[in-house]
């Protein structure tokens, strides 16, 4: 059993971070590369959709796993060092939420 609760949220945001950076990354080391390719495909309307689609759902795949596993350790490391990503709701509680208590009633000492 691991010693820490998976935080979701912050596997998230680092997942985007580590995608960002990985595509970022091969951008700039690869103007050849496959994510260039992939812009310069989208910048010309999608064109040949049939024959790269394919190409490009494989590709973006493989890149959103190996930043799902970076991100998974990196989560690791920063949850066990106590960093949280605080929870917000979108929605307010209900009215009745401020007066509900289910906690036991005391017990009464007997004599």
């Amino acid at each position: 059993m691991r010693p820490y609760r998976t935080e979701y949220r912050l596997w998230g945001v680092l997942t985007e971070a580590f995608m960002v950076g990985f595509c970022l990354a091969e951008y700039e080391y690869d103007h050849r590369g496959m994510v260039a390719g992939d812009l310069i495909w989208a910048r010309r309307g999608f064109e040949y959709f049939n024959n790269t689609a394919p190409d490009v759902a494989i590709h973006l795949s493989v890149m959103l796993a190996m930043a799902t596993a970076a991100a998974w350790s990196a989560h690791a490391v920063l949850v066990l060092c106590g960093v949280r990503i605080p929870a917000f709701r979108l929605t307010r509680l209900p009215v009745e939420a401020a007066d509900y208590d289910d906690a036991m009633p005391p017990v009464e000492p007997t004599a």
